[in-house]
């Protein structure tokens, strides 16, 4: 009997959905459409949303090295693989909208129109479709001025600004909130978020931790919270408050997020506590605990890098490094901290001046460390420093090496020869006979054990060009030559899905023939006698080599790493060793200097008096020492050229162009040597530009380009020259002045590249949807198979822009522009004196939307495009 009262129950819902009107305002109408919109649409759509959105997160894993975003909103690829969840969204809310909207008399009457607008506008988000979610935003703003909604929406319209890096247009919207006496109480905590994270944008870290500071007491959301929480955190850190970022650190461990964050919360809350306090304790005890837990394998590294922070606090670099060698062979997955293991170790030697092993730490670093690590640049600046350093050191004493070998007496050095090939031969029975037995081990238990009981180095060592500081440079060459390979068997295969098994013959094959070739010419003594000099001109050779050498490492300490103490060392060195080298009167001057610096006035007393001196009389240093007031005039005339410069530069920007050429001419006579003389030609052509004819304007950068090949002023003027091309027509321009306008500065002229048409309206109350209508109605009737795309930001808060693209060229941009200038539909009700449409290539809406230079666009558009 029920199911027949079911059947009508359903028959009833159905003829009512049928009969329920859009156009009609009766109370049967407004529940149908209320009722269906909000669950067929709004609750369902949102929970399309939290599906793709939790899948974004989990698929975006935070990399706790650097400052970690406040909202995870995933990269492209992430947004394109979950797609499908937005999708349905759009296509659930655009139906809803479509047949249940009850917009009468310009009057929304379904109440949950305006929330299924704004779950749509997410969507286009979340999809990275920008444009669209701008559109859709907007939209409720205007359409639904006295609702919550519209706060939700300009809140939203911040976010996406944010993530265009609109800065101008999130500037806009923030004040715009500010100002709103009406704005939701509720909704502070995700204004002051999002305020944060604008000023995270745009670097200002102190004003980013005052927003965190207080949007923090007033989120409801766990997980959100504790997100926060450790920016926050990090802010601090950043800023060098160190004890309140451990508070923040640990109160984001307490509210227990995902185990990564939790887990990094812990180790940074380490790593910032207090130098001898007793919290240091109860941290080193908590990382060892946590040494031991078995869901911590992985994590070890940073417990270990951690710990070894605790031993420098504490002074204790023995140990630190001790620590950060664990760390480094703990890392079998996160390469960055791998990265950042080998870094802190060669920044403690560096510390240290154990520059050769600083070194090797520091290639080993880069490495493992991405690109994009903090002060990357300035590490590799280091690292090649040192490169050049160890370089030359290892040149000195491989040339010392060598000349000591050569002064030897021929029956000790065939000895000398024949114990390293004794030794050595002794040294590759024994690995033998280890090698067997690790293979048996590896029979037995199916596990690789290490070739060891001895270090080969030892033996070899005793010849020079086994040096010792290769062990540390064996890191890196291992990881140029392999990568980041992790500690598993058959670790030098791509492909580990096929595992061949070889017999030993096959291995014999594959491996010994080289090796064997190689011990065979380390078994010559040829191999070890023919680099050592025993002819005088090699001798000479090998010492000018060290005088090479020593010269450059006394540079290297002395401009590169700022070891004066070394640097002195290596220059006094030099010339102590070779009386008379071709440096000897420079370095005496590189001493005085230096002594200068450290202001160590006996040795500044006593190598000014050897500069002074022959053979050095007749030397520039010994000038500059014997005559410092004309030095000192040289220095004073060069700061009086760059006064003088700005002086006529000041008249230039003031419209005095002759003014500043008479000038520049006397500038030519009274400074014609001054290091300052290619910026006043560069000066000089900017004023004929404005003064004299083209072919003038181009004479004269064309002299800058030929007299000032390697100052930067040769680029300039190549740059203005090409573009003083595109103001030529092809007519006589001889006795026209060129006129150096800032456009030309701004903008450039390319009639072949991809053009959109630009239209510029004023942003009150317009009905802009109408006018978006109207222009799509336009782009089908006239260019139906020219497939169009319309696109709509703000510029600032006064116009809206709206561009069609895409056009091949100019061309066929300007067909567009004078079909619809003339067309007196799609700007119906629109104010003509406030609306600018033109012609625009990409390059050109890129610089003009950042600096947005309306009006000198629209000049710029109408002497390029508009001519006759």
């Amino acid at each position: 009997m029920k199911k027949p009262v079911y059947i009508s129950v359903f028959a009833f819902l159905l003829v009512l959905g049928w009969g329920c009107s859009q156009e009609k305002n009766t109370t049967m109408n407004r529940w149908f459409h209320n009722l269906t919109a909000h669950y067929n649409g709004y609750f369902w759509a949102r929970e399309n949303i939290k599906e793709g959105v939790d899948k974004i997160e989990r698929s975006t894993p935070d990399d706790f090295g650097k400052l970690i975003p406040l909202f995870v909103y995933g990269d492209d690829k992430t947004a394109k693989s979950n797609k499908s969840f937005f999708d349905k969204a759009i296509e659930k809310e655009s139906r809803v909208i479509k047949f249940h909207s009850m917009l009468i008399k310009g009057k929304e009457y379904c109440k949950w129109i305006d929330e299924n607008y704004l779950v749509l506008g997410q969507a286009h988000f979340y999809e990275k479709e920008y444009f669209d979610a701008i559109d859709v935003f907007e939209y409720i703003v205007r359409q639904y001025p006295k609702t919550e909604t519209r706060y939700l929406a300009l809140l939203w319209l911040i976010r996406t600004y944010n993530a265009q890096l609109s800065v101008a247009n999130t500037e806009a919207t923030i004040d715009l909130l500010k100002n709103d006496k009406g704005f939701p109480k509720k909704f502070e905590g995700e204004f002051s978020a999002l305020q944060a994270e604008y000023w995270i944008m745009m670097e200002n870290y102190e004003k980013a931790s005052a927003e965190l500071k207080k949007a923090i007491p007033l989120t409801h959301n766990k997980k959100q919270k504790a997100r926060y929480l450790y920016v926050l955190a990090q802010l601090e850190e950043m800023k060098g408050n160190t004890k309140l970022a451990n508070n923040y650190y640990e109160q984001c461990a307490k509210l227990h997020p995902p185990y990564e964050m939790y887990f990094s919360s812990r180790i940074k809350r380490a790593m910032t506590v207090q130098e001898g306090s007793d919290a240091s304790k109860s941290v080193k005890k908590e990382l060892n605990k946590m040494l031991r837990d078995e869901k911590n394998l992985e994590f070890r590294d940073q417990i270990y890098y951690a710990l070894a922070e605790i031993s420098i606090k504490e002074k204790d670099t023995a140990k630190a490094l001790d620590y950060l060698k664990k760390s480094a062979l703990n890392s079998t997955v996160n390469t960055r901290q791998h990265g950042m293991s080998f870094l802190r170790a060669a920044d403690i030697y560096f510390t240290k001046t154990e520059y050769v092993i600083a070194q090797a730490y520091y290639d080993s670093a880069l490495s493992f460390l991405p690109k994009d690590y903090k002060d990357y640049d300035f590490i590799t600046e280091k690292k090649n420093s040192l490169t050049g350093l160890v370089k030359n050191l290892n040149i000195i004493q491989r040339q010392d090496s060598l000349l000591k070998l050569s002064g030897m007496d021929t029956l000790k050095l065939k000895a000398l020869v024949n114990k390293i090939i004794s030794d050595l031969t002794v040294e590759e029975e024994r690995k033998k006979e280890q090698d067997k037995i690790n293979q048996q081990q590896q029979q037995q238990t199916g596990f690789q054990t290490t070739s060891g009981g001895g270090n080969t180095q030892q033996t070899v060592g005793a010849w020079y060009f086994y040096n010792a500081s290769s062990i540390s440079s064996g890191f890196a060459d291992f990881a140029k030559k392999w990568g980041n390979r992790q500690l598993e068997d058959n670790w030098r295969r791509g492909n580990k899905e096929v595992v061949m098994q070889t017999n030993n013959e096959e291995q014999t094959h594959d491996s010994l023939p080289k090796k064997d070739k190689t011990i065979a010419e380390n078994k010559k003594p040829q191999f070890y006698l023919k680099n050592i000099p025993f002819t005088e001109a090699q001798k000479q050779d090998a010492r000018n080599q060290i005088i090479e050498a020593y010269n450059n490492v006394g540079s290297i300490y002395k401009e590169q790493l700022q070891n004066y103490d070394r640097s002195i060392d290596a220059f006094v060195t030099l010339n102590k060793r070779f009386p008379g080298n071709k440096y000897e009167c420079q370095n005496y001057y590189q001493v005085y200097r230096l002594a200068i610096l450290k202001k160590n006035k006996n040795l500044e007393s006593t190598y000014k008096s050897k500069v002074l001196a022959s053979p050095c009389d007749t030397t520039a240093f010994a000038y500059i020492l014997a005559h410092p007031e004309e030095i000192q005039n040289r220095e004073a005339k060069k700061h009086e050229a760059e006064i003088f410069y700005t002086q006529t530069y000041d008249t230039y920007m003031s419209g005095k162009y002759n003014d500043a050429l008479a000038m520049i001419n006397q500038a030519d006579s009274i400074y014609s040597g001054s290091d300052v003389m290619p910026k006043f030609a560069l000066l000089k052509a900017y004023c004929i530009g404005r003064t004299q004819g083209a072919k003038d304007y181009e004479l004269a950068l064309t002299k800058i380009i030929v007299k000032y090949p390697k100052d930067p002023a040769k680029q300039k003027a190549q740059e203005l020259l090409d573009q003083l091309k595109h103001f030529k027509s092809g007519s006589d321009t001889s006795h026209t002045n060129v006129k150096i306008d800032s456009t030309a500065m701004l903008f450039s002229y390319d009639k072949d590249a991809e053009h959109y048409v630009m239209i510029v309206i004023p942003n009150d109350k317009q009905n802009f949807n109408d006018f978006k209508i109207r222009l799509s109605n336009f782009n089908t009737q006239y260019f139906p198979n020219a497939n169009l795309s319309i696109y709509n930001v703000l510029l600032g808060m006064e116009y809206q822009v709206y561009t069609i693209r895409s056009f091949e060229n100019s061309q066929k941009a300007m067909d567009y522009y004078q079909l619809i200038v003339s067309d007196g539909d799609v700007f119906r009700g629109i104010d003509p004196g406030k609306t600018v449409v033109v012609a625009i290539t990409p390059d050109n809406y890129t610089t003009f939307y950042k600096k947005k230079k309306k009006a000198e666009y629209e000049k710029f558009f109408k002497e390029n495009y508009l001519k006759k």
